[in-house]
């Protein structure tokens, strides 16, 4: 049986065996190919690993960009704090600095993501061997949900990181 919502397979699988009775064997697809779901389960942990640690090192790219423009920005910041700048609007003057950083690298990579989906959609580059998989090729999709979520957790780590380089901008004196 086919149908739209996999997440029903067992409501589904209930309601044929109460229909059909004990003489016949009735398995969802889960059942059927253990192996193949376990290692697809297998995957998904690489994938959020694989997740943590790019959003590691985002923040730690992130940190080393803000720390050499407040390196090379160390005379501006003598000069502000010998005109009085309070450390708060210093603070804040890197830290907008630091997120349109962040916001032009998300935008970017945002860009990129969509179109290699869609170029792998359209054109099927990515193939896969036919004796190894059911497909011809690596299925994409747009998650939105999800990549909205990625998005939203990856910038607010890297911009609370922010905070950090500019606590050290704040501290140097005229």
């Amino acid at each position: 049986l086919f149908f739209k919502n996999f997440k029903d397979k067992s409501l589904i699988k209930k309601s044929l065996k109460s229909n059909f009775g004990p003489e016949f064997k009735i398995i969802t697809i889960n059942e059927k190919y253990q192996e193949i779901f376990s290692w697809l389960n297998l995957i998904y942990q690489n994938v959020y690993i694989i997740l943590i640690l790019m959003i590691v090192v985002s923040i730690i790219n992130m940190s080393c960009a803000l720390f050499v423009l407040i390196i090379e920005k160390t005379k501006m910041i003598g000069i502000l704090k010998a005109l009085g700048i309070k450390n708060f609007s210093l603070r804040k003057i890197f830290i907008i600095h630091g997120g349109f950083l962040l916001s032009i690298g998300f935008l970017g990579g945002n860009i990129l993501a969509f179109t290699i989906i869609f170029i792998q959609n359209q054109f099927k580059f990515l193939k896969l061997p036919q004796d190894n998989y059911y497909l011809d090729s690596v299925p994409m999709e747009y998650p939105f949900s999800a990549i909205l979520l990625v998005n939203f957790v990856a910038f607010l780590f890297c911009f609370t990181t922010l905070i950090i380089p500019t606590i050290i901008s704040s501290r140097i004196s005229p």
